[in-house]
Formats: structure tokens, sequence, C-alpha cells
């Protein structure tokens, strides 16, 4: 799975650089967190969606 950051929560968060950009998911918690491979950082759920669900909405609004 692909994650695409849209947001930084707080300004401390690594990915507070990495808006837009992609990173592909290891694990995935029950609560909040997403862990990036291979550098074991956590991103936080509600700061990020999955890569495909974005591109499918994406081309939802484009035909519409």
């Amino acid at each position: 799975m692909k994650v695409k950051i849209l947001k930084s929560t707080r300004n401390s968060y690594w990915y507070n650089n990495d808006i837009g950009k992609i990173f592909e998911i290891s694990y995935i918690t029950d609560d909040f967190w997403f862990k990036v491979k291979p550098s074991g950082n956590w991103i936080r759920k509600s700061d990020c969606v999955d890569v495909k669900e974005y591109r499918e909405e994406k081309l939802k609004r484009i035909l519409k």
C-alpha cells in the first residue's frame, strides 16, 4: 500500500516538509498510524490518503 502525505498535523512530525510525497507502507496499526518502509518512521493516518483511493477520487472529479 502507498500513501500520499496531504498535511502535517504538527510541525514536529518528520514528514512536515514532505507534503505531496508518496511513501510505501509496511505496517498499519488499528488506531492512528502507518509505518513507512524501509525507514520505520510513522505517519498519522489523518495526515495522508491511500494513493489508489486518492487517484480514483481525483479521476471522478475530472470526469464530472
